[in-house]
């Protein structure tokens, strides 16, 4: 069975048509709320979760369990988690983005927005050649660079595809001090994104200490 934010022309699965969620099984079709219900940032995260809504369906929940279940959905945390506002800037954790495609993907649900973007870390190989033309599509304002093998390759990439118009990019030694410059650049307004594109490994245990490194700085400002 398919699961799409758009409409699905044939087989069975759960889509959006026209803003609402649909499930189609054996031809029959049930809508079930609009997509705007599933509060969730970035629409990779809202596709994420039609999955278990048409699971939960399928088991025999019925419209209002699955709507009040979507009502207590705790965000997940290191997931463009909101950690924190201060003096009009918003800290978002997005630890768990360990390769440019989940980066890229949170470039784009905040589109619009003024972004001081920290980055970089570990490498496993990945090649960050579309994460290089996402950053300049995106609004952002400073780069702040994590230490670790990927980050070279990152900066390379990003230069090339900035030209002459690079964004400001300061190096960080540990996540204190990735914190304490963002705050030091961020003006009303922005955000603070941390969203590595990279893995965590040489500076940090995990992704997720990375996150609570950079939430427990972010509490501490």
């Amino acid at each position: 069975m398919w699961f799409s934010l758009r409409d699905l022309p044939e087989g069975d699965g759960i889509f959006v048509r026209e803003g609402m969620i649909t499930i189609r099984a054996k031809e029959a079709e049930e809508v079930l709320f609009d997509l705007s219900s599933v509060h969730m940032p970035g629409d990779h995260a809202r596709r994420n979760v039609l999955p278990g809504l048409l699971l939960a369906s399928l088991a025999g929940a019925e419209v209002e369990q699955l709507a009040r279940a979507l009502e207590q959905l705790p965000p997940l945390p290191h997931r463009l988690e909101t950690v924190r506002e201060l003096a009009g800037v918003t800290y978002i954790n997005d630890s768990a983005a360990t390769m440019p495609d989940a980066t890229i993907a949170a470039l784009k649900s905040l589109a619009g927005r003024r972004i001081v973007h920290i980055l970089g870390g570990g490498d496993k190989a990945l090649i960050f050649d579309e994460l290089a033309g996402a950053e300049p599509a995106a609004n952002i304002r400073t780069l702040i660079f994590l230490p670790g093998s990927a980050t070279e390759k990152v900066k390379s990439a990003l230069t090339a595809a900035y030209g002459d118009k690079p964004p400001i990019v300061y190096d960080a030694e540990t996540m204190s001090d990735a914190v304490a410059k963002a705050r030091e650049v961020a003006e009303e307004g922005d955000i603070v994104l941390l969203s590595p594109a990279a893995t965590s490994f040489g500076l940090f245990k995990h992704e997720f200490d990375r996150g609570d490194q950079f939430r427990k700085y972010v509490y501490a400002l």
